[in-house]
């Protein structure tokens, strides 16, 4: 006689399981309405530049807030305008610049800095010009002066 080992279960028998529910209808995904020609592609990248980038960065998707947390001159001059002159140098230091002992004259150069950074990411979109081509009326004007 085999003997049954209490940590195995036991094994249990197949019952078969009858379809009491009626079977439903498959539904077809109806056909697009929308015409090709009306459809535009979606890149995932947002169109709000106003700016040419300037560096691979920029084009990679830096916005340039790493470096000061903020791109707005005004928020960044409240901020320098609350620190003391400790805060001042540290943030000097930080920014790259060599700290002096002056108050004022170090937040005038941190709002130069920044004001450089800022700019720095913000060249403006170049718009090419068709060059100026002379009527023949002025070509002959001006050749007369040879």
């Amino acid at each position: 006689m085999k003997k049954e080992n209490k940590n195995q279960p036991k094994k249990e028998e197949k019952k078969e399981v009858k379809d009491s529910e009626p079977k439903k209808e498959e539904v077809k995904a109806s056909e697009p309405k929308k015409g090709l020609d009306k459809l535009s592609q979606a890149h995932g990248m947002e169109e709000k530049s106003k700016y040419e980038p300037t560096t691979l960065d920029q084009v990679w998707g830096d916005d340039g807030i790493g470096k000061y947390n903020t791109m707005d001159p005004s928020e960044y001059g409240v901020r320098i305008n609350a620190m003391g002159l400790a805060d001042l140098k540290n943030e000097a230091i930080r920014v790259g610049l060599l700290p002096v002992d002056s108050m004022d004259q170090l937040r005038d150069r941190l709002k130069n800095e920044f004001m450089g950074h800022l700019n720095s990411y913000r060249k403006p979109l170049h718009n090419p010009k068709k060059p100026f081509i002379p009527s023949d009326e002025i070509t002959d004007i001006l050749k007369e002066g040879r």
